[in-house]
């Protein structure tokens, strides 16, 4: 009869995250500023969470319309004032706010 010797040892699996969330906006989604704000006056933050990890996670804010009046930054989402806003000329504004996100595959 020939002996065998068995061994054994533990396999940890780790999972990777993939970009599978979308953000979701949750900042407020109403704000007031004073007509004849001076320009870089700080209208409201947009904030939108993505809840994947790491660089998987990263949000990128865009302005679609209004660009002349307002601006947003891309990066911290600080909606500001950019152009003349006076109450008798118009007495609101509807801005269209998008979110982009990008994919990085795991390594």
């Amino acid at each position: 009869m020939i002996a065998c010797s068995q061994f054994s040892t533990q396999v940890a699996i780790i999972l990777k995250d993939v970009n599978d969330e979308e953000p979701k906006f949750i900042s407020a989604n109403e704000t007031f500023v004073g007509e004849n704000s001076p320009p870089n006056t700080l209208v409201m933050v947009v904030k939108a969470l993505d809840m994947d990890e790491g660089r998987n996670s990263y949000v990128e804010y865009v302005l679609q319309n209004e660009k002349s009046t307002f601006n947003l930054g891309s990066a911290d989402g600080l909606l500001r004032v950019v152009g003349n806003i006076d109450r008798e000329t118009r007495s609101n504004y509807t801005l269209q706010v998008g979110s982009r996100f990008y994919y990085f595959p795991f390594t």
